[in-house]
């Protein structure tokens, strides 16, 4: 973890604090139960914060609730960052602060009637859409727009998308008016830390009983606005680029 934050200390774009959530659960002890390697950064800039266990929630929902208002950059702990990632987002958010901004993102479209992704972070729509779910681990940054109320509803996010917070902060987001736009320069690819809870999870998300597709769906139940935001911007989208053109082939 520690050279995780070791590459987010040199980015080119400082953030005014860098905090790492971790979960009491998790380290009983606190800091003591941490490395040195990771605890002698904090003469660095590292800030080190504790909160309940909320999984890969913990990279957005307790930063909102501390810092209110805030601009907010959100990374995971187990992927290697190049130095000018933050600044590609920071840039991204100051020329349209009216989006999230990602450097990858999983494309959504409509093939008869059902919902479809085209996944690699590759294959994007040319403009910020709610039709882009953002890839949380390759980074995002967040407007400090006002979001839903339940965007921070540890017990309903918990219970609906345990394991998906990607589709929680999408979707929140895009209720919010916030669509989502791939960055210029965009660095889609991850370089993950060899053996990371990441890898695990995303297996069990889009390969295990194929739970990513089973939040997802229990979101929209859950949010009918949502579903509706969805369903008419496929049908903006369709019209902007010509009927059916934006069909996977």
């Amino acid at each position: 973890m520690h050279l995780v934050v070791e590459s987010l200390l040199m980015q080119t774009c400082k953030p005014d604090v860098l905090v790492l959530w971790l979960a009491r659960e998790q380290y009983p002890g606190g800091e003591a139960d941490l490395p040195e390697s990771l605890t002698g950064l904090k003469r660095y800039g590292l800030d080190i914060r504790w909160c309940s266990d909320m999984r890969s929630y913990k990279k957005l929902i307790p930063t909102l609730r501390e810092f209110p208002g805030a601009v907010v950059i959100t990374a995971d702990d187990d992927i290697y960052y190049g130095p000018h990632w933050a600044e590609k987002l920071y840039r991204a958010y100051m020329e349209n602060p009216r989006a999230v901004h990602c450097h990858r993102v999983t494309k959504f479209y409509k093939d008869e009637g059902q919902w479809r992704t085209s996944p690699g972070g590759y294959d994007v729509y040319p403009f910020p859409t709610y039709l882009h779910k953002l890839t949380g681990s390759s980074g995002a940054i967040y407007p400090p727009a006002p979001l839903p109320p339940e965007m921070v509803d540890e017990s309903l996010f918990m219970k609906i998308a345990p394991t998906n917070d990607d589709i929680w902060f999408w979707l929140m987001a895009a209720r919010a008016g916030l669509p989502c736009n791939v960055v210029r320069g965009s660095e889609p690819a991850l370089f993950y830390v060899e053996g990371s809870q990441e890898q695990a999870l995303t297996k069990v998300n889009d390969q295990g009983e194929r739970l990513f597709w089973k939040q997802f769906g229990a979101v929209l139940e859950k949010f009918p606005d949502a579903a509706r935001l969805l369903d008419n911007e496929w049908s903006r989208v369709r019209a902007i680029n010509g009927a059916g053109a934006l069909k996977e082939e």
